[in-house]
């Protein structure tokens, strides 16, 4: 026992460090580019990245926590699971390419997208790094990814203002993953002397579990990178660029809350949900954590984004800063849903949260189409304030059961008087 819970700390040590390098050194590569490149250039790369982010979608057809769970089940020299999941990742990878290139074939950003179609068919190998996870061996997964983000982020410094360049180098890291990857499973697993072809019962599994999930992924997916679109049709790649810059300042912060809800997650789900007084008790204690913590994030970041931005930029991305203080604001309602995912885990009710999340997508669209025209690059940012809002808190008065959690979300406001309104 003592040696299993040594491997969860060792993997959890493994998970948790790397990922903050990695957030750091892109975060830093991006922001140098972003001064280095013409504003133009570096809206059309944060444009071709979201649609790259769109189309990788495919690959969560085999989604990740499925494929650990099966992975669990099996040894480690039953490998028929680890190719069944590589085949299928592979065939909609393909998928992937043949809608993007039908996409593209008429685009003058054609050749820029045909660097993103290499890496979409390297990351077709990425159930090796789930098959790691699963076998508590997250430091081969974690390393490999570090490496193709640190050599990424070195390398294309080498031409900061070719756009072209930035493309293929991008593409670049996903070949590298996926090589350390294959090389590390071959010396540390399995050295291709039992291999067990891809079974076509495991595919169909497999497929048929992983699609309501692929389903979730694709809404939050869309819903995240349609202003994004929609800003490209109305303005320019400029604009596109200012944008994106606020959004990439804004979007580490995510990785702070994660932190906090991986951690309780094991004890909200274990709660007996019979006992209401704890359940409203643990839930309301997590979301007042991560309220608190957005509203500190908010205020830090509208005393210093202006300074920051300046300092990084010297007056290029100046449009970012009112753009940035107003997308900020976002954060705590995107904290509170990652609560919320748990509870209708826990309560079987995640039809309900693909139902917010199609509320969350239509209704970002449809602001944007509306705000955008009247307020530029602004409106943008008021269609994802309104859009998270409503499918984090509000849209948890549609049904019985969930206006019961929408009490439980309100209660840090001591609202609890007004608990009749919600029965």
């Amino acid at each position: 026992m003592n040696s299993l819970n040594t491997k969860i700390y060792s993997n959890i040590i493994w998970q948790f460090f790397p990922s903050v390098l990695r957030i750091g050194i892109s975060f830093v590569g991006t922001m140098y580019v972003a001064n280095q490149m013409t504003k133009t250039d570096f809206g059309t790369f944060q444009y071709l990245t979201s649609y790259f982010y769109i189309f990788l979608m495919f690959e969560h057809l085999t989604h990740s926590n499925i494929l650990k769970e099966y992975f669990l089940e099996s040894g480690t020299d039953d490998t028929s699971r680890l190719f069944s999941s590589i085949f299928i990742s592979m065939i909609f990878c393909f998928l992937a390419l043949m809608i993007s290139m039908f996409w593209f074939r008429e685009s003058q950003e054609w050749y820029l997208w045909s660097f993103f179609m290499i890496a979409l068919f390297f990351r077709s190998f990425s159930p090796i790094s789930y098959y790691f996870d699963s076998l508590l061996l997250s430091k081969y997964g974690s390393t490999s990814q570090l490496i193709g983000s640190l050599s990424f982020n070195l390398i294309r410094l080498l031409n900061p203002i070719s756009l072209t360049f930035q493309c293929a180098v991008f593409s670049l890291q996903f070949v590298i993953v996926s090589i350390i990857n294959i090389f590390t499973f071959k010396a540390k697993i399995n050295n291709f002397k039992h291999i067990k072809l891809p079974s076509f019962s495991i595919v169909k599994n497999i497929f048929v579990k992983s699609f309501p999930l692929f389903i979730s992924v694709l809404l939050v997916q869309l819903t995240q990178r349609v202003d994004v679109f929609i800003l490209k049709s109305y303005l320019s790649f400029e604009d596109v660029a200012d944008y994106s810059v606020a959004v990439k300042f804004a979007e580490p912060w995510m990785f702070l809350a994660s932190s906090v809800v991986v951690s309780v997650f094991p004890k909200l789900i274990s709660i007996n949900k019979n006992d209401m007084q704890l359940v409203n008790i643990s839930y309301n204690f997590v979301n007042k954590v991560l309220m608190i913590m957005g509203a500190l994030i908010a205020t830090v970041t509208l005393l210093l984004s202006a300074p920051v931005l300046e300092f990084v930029f010297d007056q290029k991305y100046n449009e970012s800063i009112k753009l940035l203080n107003l997308y900020i604001l976002s954060t705590p309602f995107l904290f509170l849903n990652l609560v919320q995912q748990i509870w209708e885990q826990k309560n079987e009710y995640l039809y309900f949260s693909v139902l917010r999340l199609c509320i969350g997508l239509f209704s970002n669209i449809l602001l944007n189409i509306f705000l955008i025209p009247k307020y530029g690059t602004e409106g943008a940012v008021y269609a994802t304030l309104i859009s998270y809002s409503f499918f984090s808190v509000f849209s948890n008065l549609l049904t019985k059961k969930s206006r019961k959690y929408l009490l439980i979300q309100l209660s840090f406001l001591r609202l609890d008087k007004y608990k009749i309104f919600f029965k």
